[in-house]
């Protein structure tokens, strides 16, 4: 067996790039030296290089620290250049659903969600409309796009179908679902509002920042959310919330100053950085660990050519997609349209009498075992997130060598069953 430690799971928590992980070290550093309040505050908002606080291990870095409007826009240039004002960080991306749920409850009482949706984050959204009154409709398209392969047009007639039969009045979707299928947000929001209104539009990008461009919702989407910790690379999760559509800022805005006012939003870097630029109603936070900013910052400012590394992953899924096939994998791929850099392959085991369960634990141990890190979903497929860059022959020989090890592994013995892939969204937030 080939000894190596290939890391495909990006998808699921990413490699802390080499870039995050000096600016990080570069703040822990200037923390040892300078640990007062007064001089992380200077830091926070004048940036590395202001009087007196110049860190020597900085000068090693690609890149530096410049300051918290700099962040931010590094984040607003990336999404058509909107005001930098209009960028939210949070510890975590989940504080910033529950910052949508509300905006979308104080405007809206029925919007359609998918069941390529994060399950908890529908949960939440669920939550907060029946709070205010309201119902959650829903539609299945993830077995059509999966096993029947519909394209996209067939899809975004399904949703647009959805929305008008069960009158919805809003949108929550994935930019990418965590599958690896990517949502035609822009056409299906565009095609929707030549017949009806949509009052808001939350999109939950965590598949998509560091992995695909979204910088095309800009104007459709109301609220971006996502995160930096799994395509963009900083390891130390950090939530990242853009308000991009300028009819909706002011209401994002008020929405995040009530839930933090009425502590509906508990999160206390958000609410720390609320402070620093001056929120006059919200209360200062708690102690506060600020090592993700450094570390979303230094990897955020390395996501660069989105199209020409998405393109690598898709030839590298292409690739190893016909490799699978010698070895009995089937890929479960969406069409061409709908593609992005995460490739999902049918274990053999699918196909024969089995009556004892492969379980994601199972997989994903033998699979390490063959020197390959990836994703065993509960159906039991697997993920593999695909490189940016080409796979090298080493990779190509280690990515062979498994999928070989694993399928005779469990070839082996064939009671092994896959459950079957779930699909629906639950019934009891289905109007």
């Amino acid at each position: 067996m080939l000894q190596s430690n290939l890391y495909l799971d990006d998808a699921r928590i990413g490699r802390l790039r080499p870039e995050a992980k000096r600016l990080y070290h570069s703040f822990v550093e200037f923390a040892a030296s300078n640990p007062t309040s007064r001089n992380v505050l200077d830091l926070l908002t004048k940036g590395s290089r202001c009087s007196g606080l110049a860190n020597p291990y900085e000068e090693q870095a690609d890149i530096e620290w410049e300051g918290i409007d700099a962040f931010k826009q590094l984040v607003a240039s990336a999404h058509g250049g909107i005001a930098s004002s209009n960028v939210y960080f949070a510890s975590r991306t989940k504080s910033l659903m529950q910052i949508g749920s509300r905006a979308i409850s104080r405007l809206a009482r029925n919007p359609l969600c998918f069941d390529l949706n994060w399950s908890a984050y529908q949960r939440n959204l669920a939550d907060s409309i029946q709070a205010a009154g309201g119902y959650v409709s829903g539609v299945n398209l993830r077995e059509q796009i999966l096993c029947q392969h519909w394209e996209s047009d067939r899809v975004c007639n399904a949703v647009v179908a959805a929305y008008t039969k069960q009158k919805c009045d809003s949108l929550f979707l994935p930019a990418v679902d965590s599958y690896g299928i990517r949502i035609p947000i822009r056409t299906i929001v565009e095609r929707i509002r030549e017949q009806h209104e949509i009052r808001f539009v939350l999109v939950d990008a965590a598949q998509a920042f560091g992995h695909v461009d979204t910088s095309d919702l800009v104007g459709i989407a109301d609220l971006i959310i996502g995160g930096t910790h799994k395509w963009v690379g900083s390891y130390l999760p950090l939530g990242v919330g853009i308000a991009c559509n300028t009819h909706t800022q002011r209401h994002i805005a008020d929405s995040i100053t009530r839930s933090m006012v009425s502590n509906v939003c508990d999160d206390n870097l958000m609410r720390f950085l609320s402070c620093l630029c001056g929120a006059e109603r919200v209360d200062a936070s708690e102690t506060v660990n600020l090592c993700p900013l450094f570390a979303g910052y230094g990897a955020s400012a390395m996501v660069t050519e989105l199209p020409t590394s998405l393109a690598n992953r898709l030839a590298n899924a292409d690739m190893v997609s016909d490799i699978s096939l010698d070895f009995g994998w089937k890929p479960v791929r969406p069409t061409e349209d709908l593609r992005t850099g995460i490739l999902l392959l049918e274990s053999p085991l699918s196909i024969g009498k089995q009556n004892r369960p492969l379980t994601q634990e199972m997989i994903e141990s033998a699979f390490a075992s063959a020197g390959v890190q990836l994703t065993g979903m509960p159906n039991g497929l697997v993920r593999l997130a695909m490189p940016s860059s080409p796979l090298t022959k080493q990779q190509v020989d280690v990515i062979t060598s498994a999928l070989q090890n694993v399928s005779q592994h469990f070839e082996n013995d064939r009671t092994w069953s896959i459950p079957r892939m779930q699909t629906e969204i639950p019934k009891q937030i289905v109007a």
